[in-house]
Parts: structure tokens; sequence; C-alpha cells
């Protein structure tokens, strides 16, 4: 997951109380851990359980969420924030999911 693809994500990803129970945030599951490249391999989840404990966790914390889209429980680690779950948080501003793409295009 953490390859060159993400290097964007903001350090408040990382940390326990950036994120809110009832936020909506983009995870990578452990199934795509070592595969995820683009926005799309992400779920748009909200979260309803913090599962790592540490104040900071430098691959992102772990979190309980339910998927926007299916509604399926799922674990993983967050890699963006977001606001108001349409906007993506990155270091390069606040992004859509088009713009997040216009910005990697490079990267793919």
């Amino acid at each position: 997951m953490e390859k060159d693809y993400f290097k964007d994500r903001t350090k408040e990803s990382t940390s326990y109380n950036a994120i809110h129970i009832g936020s909506n945030v983009f995870i990578c599951t452990k199934d795509k851990q070592r595969t995820a490249k683009t926005i799309d391999d992400l779920h748009l989840v909200k979260v309803t359980a913090h599962l790592t404990k540490q104040a900071i966790h430098p691959r992102g914390q772990k979190v309980k969420g339910v998927d926007t889209s299916t509604g399926k429980t799922l674990v993983g680690r967050v890699v963006y924030l977001t606001e108001n779950g349409n906007r993506i948080i990155t270091k390069n501003g606040n992004l859509t999911v088009s713009e997040w793409y216009d910005v990697h295009k490079n990267d793919l």
C-alpha cells in the first residue's frame, strides 16, 4: 500500500485523534495492501471503531467501518481523510476523485 502511490496523504491519517467515529475515510483493506495503486483500490467507509490504540501509527490508523457503497463492514488502514465524504484531503489540497487522478496521472 505505502509504496509511492499514496505519498500525498497527510500525517493526520496516522493520528488517532484526527479520526473520529462517524467520519468518512478511505481505507486500504489487508487483501489490497500489496496491490493498491489508485483511489479505486480503496474503500470509502464511515468509521465505527478505532482498532489501533497508539496515538500515531506510521502506516495509518486501523479502523472498522461500514462501506458507503455496499454497506459491508470492513477493516483497514486509513489512507486518506475526507471532507464531508466527497473531497479527499491530501498534501496537494482537498481534491475530488477526478482531481486526484489528474494529480497522479504520471504515477499510474
